[in-house]
């Protein structure tokens, strides 16, 4: 069975703002993980080309520090519209049935001064990461990584 696909049609200010993410149907002992996608890596050139001020706002907390950057690497972390739909390509005829849902959403704009990006998320003994473009025959020509935390998914106690 293919996996449901859940697109948003908004359209992001700029290039970039698409994310992806994936719930795979049985991983490391849990059931239906959702992985959160992203871009490890972008053209610096994106840093002076985009209108910040635009881009990202105010504080959703009182209790974070506001740190543009860290909202910048959240917009840079995601995916333009052609990247999001060959990544949703990739997935669905590499993982197929594996896949529960792939969902590309938009992000809201602006976006919050005092969200992290997926990048700076450190791994636990319930959350790790995922190197999709270390798997052999990747075949897209841009990084992907994925962050996933078991902790919020059931475990799947008879696999038999």
């Amino acid at each position: 069975m293919q996996p449901e696909i859940h697109t948003d049609s908004t359209t992001p200010p700029v290039d970039r703002g698409y994310a992806v993410s994936m719930v795979i149907r049985k991983f490391k002992g849990h059931a239906d993980v959702e992985v959160h996608l992203f871009r490890p890596t972008w053209d610096e050139e994106d840093y002076g080309r985009y209108p910040w001020e635009e881009l990202i706002g105010g504080a959703v907390s009182d209790d974070r520090p506001e740190d543009p950057e860290n909202s910048k690497n959240v917009i840079l972390e995601t995916f333009t519209e052609d990247e999001s739909q060959r990544l949703m390509d990739y997935l669905r005829e590499r993982y197929g049935d594996r896949l529960a849902s792939i969902q590309c959403l938009v992000l809201d704009f602006p976006v919050p001064l005092d969200l992290t990006p997926l990048s700076s998320i450190r791994e636990t003994d319930t959350v790790g990461r995922l190197d999709l473009d270390q798997i052999p025959n990747y075949s897209l020509d841009f990084p992907v990584k994925g962050v996933y935390d078991l902790s919020r998914h059931e475990r799947i106690e008879n696999e038999g």
